[in-house]
């Protein structure tokens, strides 16, 4: 029975991308689109009062995080729909990002003028309103593009039961559980329908779609660098994303209860590096996991042992990361340790695997570099911890993304040199 179901799950007749990492791709691109809208929408408000001294407004923050929301999705969905079905659907990407962006506008207005006790009301605005654009944008592929706007309707319906009846006196646990479950159900169900709406397009509407021997060809030739880094960049936040989850999760469940306290408060005393070694391995297993992936999608390499090496590495490296965070001690040792350690652990199986992979020891060096060389220069703001975490992430990923790119390209040209020799 349960070799049944698996072969089920696996079974998948697509040569181009199959259905698991498409549906894993395009969940994590909403948990992107949130990072991405929190981070951008933090960093402007930050920036233009540390640089400036303006307080931004409603529309301003509105805008950004729509920009951001918006075009994180059209990027990464674009790419797994062109990547799985051969086309993207026509004014997919700017429907999107403009659907978004009406759409945060909207909330925000809601929220900015009604205050905050109408969440229910401008997020359920929010997720129809951006589901109408996708909907009108897919209805030339296929006639049952409404279901996006029933299952948005479906979403706001569970997220207004969720926020009105799951309350407790002092919190708004309702309201954060309405946000957690809503985002699921989105994600999780618009993958489902996206995938059935595109293996049955409208015939004569959609351009004309690779065969599969010509998608096999293209998927020999491996991963575009371009695109390469930029998903390694997502792995990375991508395990932030989760950690951040795993974190609302335990609020919502024991930690918010006195139990949940004392289980906190007993391994804090006995583990003080417990909470820092845990956000660590989380986002390291998270990066390691999708990196693989990459790698095997960039160019048919695997790396043995490549995830336990990034959790021990980025557990170690959260252990004394969380330091500098929750103390403020500003201590560059802690900060850079957070930086160098993974790669520095990744650099054994990197070694093993790849002519010159010991250089990778260098990424995890320049990436501490980077990130001191960030906070010295934002040392004077209110937010030099939060500028450094972002920028200095975003560093890191490129030189790492970067530098493996690199090493597989010197690799190659050695194998085609020594198979040139041996002929």
């Amino acid at each position: 029975m349960f070799n049944g179901l698996l072969t089920k799950l696996t079974a998948d007749d697509n040569p181009r991308l199959h259905r698991i990492p498409f549906m894993l791709i395009w969940i994590a691109a909403y948990g992107l689109g949130w990072i991405a809208a929190g981070v951008v929408g933090g960093l402007t408000d930050s920036l233009l009062y540390d640089l400036m001294g303006w307080y931004t407004n409603a529309g301003i923050i509105s805008m950004v995080c729509g920009l951001a929301f918006g075009g994180t999705l059209a990027l990464t969905q674009g790419w797994i729909l062109r990547r799985r079905y051969g086309f993207v659907p026509r004014f997919w990407r700017i429907g999107t990002i403009l659907g978004m962006v009406i759409a945060t506008g909207a909330f925000f207005f809601i929220m900015d003028n009604f205050f905050w006790d109408t969440l229910w009301q401008a997020g359920s605005v929010w997720i129809i309103t951006f589901g109408l654009f996708q909907t009108a944008v897919l209805f030339r592929v296929n006639a049952k593009a409404w279901l996006l706007v029933a299952l948005a309707m479906l979403t706001a319906i569970i997220g207004i039961l969720l926020e009105t009846f799951v309350n407790f006196p002092y919190d708004d646990i309702g309201a954060l559980w309405a946000i957690v479950v809503g985002s699921g159900i989105q994600a999780i169900g618009t993958g489902m329908i996206m995938m059935h709406l595109m293996a049955n397009p409208r015939e004569g509407i959609v351009p004309k779609r690779e065969d599969d021997i010509k998608a096999k060809a293209r998927m020999r030739q491996g991963m575009h660098p371009v695109t390469f880094i930029g998903f390694w960049s997502a792995g990375i936040l991508t395990g932030w994303g989760v950690f951040f989850l795993c974190m609302i999760l335990w609020f919502l469940t024991l930690g918010d209860t006195d139990l949940g306290y004392n289980i906190y408060n007993w391994i804090s005393d006995i583990m003080p590096w417990f909470a820092g070694g845990l956000m660590g391995a989380i986002i390291g297993g998270v990066a390691g996991i999708a990196q693989k992936w990459l790698m095997h999608q960039h160019s048919k390499i695997t790396i043995r042992h490549w995830i336990i090496f990034s959790v021990i590495g980025w557990a170690i490296g959260g252990a004394l990361f969380w330091e500098y965070v929750s103390y403020y001690s500003h201590d560059m040792l802690t900060l850079g340790a957070w930086f160098a350690l993974p790669a520095l652990l990744q650099t054994i199986p990197m070694w093993r695997a790849m002519r010159g992979g010991w250089l990778w020891v260098f990424t995890g060096v320049a990436s501490a570099i980077v990130a001191t060389v960030i906070h010295t220069q934002f040392d004077w703001t209110y937010s030099a911890e939060l500028y450094t975490v972002i920028f200095g992430s975003v560093a890191s990923a490129i030189i790492s993304g970067a530098t493996f790119v690199l090493l597989q390209a010197q690799q190659q040209r050695a194998t085609e040199q020594t198979n040139l020799e041996t002929a």
